[in-house]
């Protein structure tokens, strides 16, 4: 029985060895995926990360468009007050002139309490 045992032995140890050069083989190419994955989550998050910055920026540059447009609106309706108020001074100069000597007056006697 000795005999077989020390020929099953050296028909093993072949064996074995292909089966670690299999697992070999298979942690290699297991290493070759996982880096491949991870590059790829990294390029799903870069672009995703500027897909972001890029909705980001097109609000940013709406905003800036509605801002823009407001203070314009904002400038034409603070001209248009300025006129009528020159025109009512103008058509009114003596009631113009009473009403801001007592606005002045009241202003001046809230600013003498505090």
């Amino acid at each position: 029985m000795n005999e077989e045992a020390s020929a099953a032995v050296p028909q093993d140890e072949p064996r074995e060895a292909e089966e670690l050069e299999l697992l070999k083989e298979d942690l290699a190419r297991l290493r070759a995926d996982m880096q491949a994955l991870k590059e790829h989550l990294a390029s799903l998050g870069g672009k995703r990360t500027a897909e972001a910055r890029e909705a980001a920026s097109a609000k940013l540059e709406a905003l800036r468009a509605e801002l823009d447009r407001l203070g314009e609106e904002l400038g034409l309706q603070s001209r248009q007050m300025r006129r009528t108020l020159e025109q009512k001074i103008r058509e009114q100069p003596v009631a113009s002139l009473l009403a801001a000597f007592g606005l002045g007056f009241l202003l001046s006697r809230l600013f003498e309490r505090r």
